[in-house]
Formats: C-alpha cells, sequence, structure tokens
C-alpha cells in the first residue's frame, strides 16, 4: 500500500513540475508577440521592421534543428534547454541597451530569436521523455 501511495505522489509531483514548466515556457515566449510594437516605440519605419521580422523568423529555420542536433549530440535535452532559456533571457534583457541603433536591435532581436525559438520542440520533447513510462499522466492535459 505505501508503495502505491507513493507512486500516485511522484505521478502527481511529476505532473504540476512539468504543467508549471509548460506555463513558464508560454509566458516567457509570449514577450515575442510584442517585438513590432517594441520596434515601432523606437520609431524605426515600416520597411524596417519587416526586414528585421523577416531575418528574426528567417533563423527559425537553422535554430530548431540545430538545437535538436546539440541535444541529441550531449543526450541532454533538459540541458540544452536551459541553456536556451537562461542565454535568450540574458540577450532580452539586452534589448533596451540598444538604443535607437538599427542594426544592434536588430542583431539582438535575431540572437534572441536563435536561442529562444527552440524552447517550445525541446520542452515538449523532454516531457514527453519524462513521461513516457506514466500511463496517468495526459500530455495534452498539461498542454491545455
Amino acid at each position: 500500500m505505501r508503495k502505491i501511495f507513493s507512486s500516485i505522489q511522484y505521478m502527481d509531483k511529476k505532473r504540476i513540475q512539468y504543467t508549471c514548466m509548460e506555463f513558464l515556457s508560454w509566458a516567457t515566449l509570449a514577450a515575442i508577440s510584442f517585438n513590432v510594437v517594441l520596434l515601432r516605440e523606437k520609431g524605426y519605419k515600416n520597411t524596417v521592421i519587416g526586414t528585421i521580422m523577416f531575418v528574426v523568423a528567417f533563423s527559425n529555420i537553422f535554430a530548431k534543428p540545430f538545437w535538436g542536433v546539440v541535444s541529441d549530440r550531449i543526450r541532454s535535452v533538459k540541458k540544452v534547454y536551459i541553456f536556451c532559456m537562461a542565454t535568450s533571457a540574458i540577450i532580452f534583457l539586452l534589448l533596451p541597451f540598444a538604443g535607437s541603433a538599427v542594426l544592434l536591435t536588430g542583431l539582438i532581436l535575431l540572437i534572441f530569436n536563435f536561442f529562444s525559438s527552440p524552447l517550445n520542440p525541446l520542452l515538449d520533447s523532454w516531457i514527453v521523455h519524462g513521461i513516457s513510462n506514466s500511463r496517468d499522466i495526459s500530455y495534452g492535459a498539461m498542454r491545455l
């Protein structure tokens, strides 16, 4: 009986932990939605904003597979996820210091996106791998 109760507590703890990580990931990445507003507030023209956002979005083509390969090589999605999350947070904090320099702002957003864009796929992989042995935990419910 004690073993069953311990197993249930472990499943609940794991479910809460992964649900909180999922929520934190989505909350952190919500800042990306305001990039255009930020650039407009800095006084950039629409063509400059469009060019910066194109380059930032184009980097997704390379960033996600790159970090996936890195996590496969070092055999740890968790380490790559934590590294990318910490690095993107630090880079995002540099954004106000770019001032009105278009090139610097674009470069900071590009680097930020390179580290932040793979966060959701990495987290999905980490969670699915972590709950693969648990039949009582629904990944869809956690994500919801």
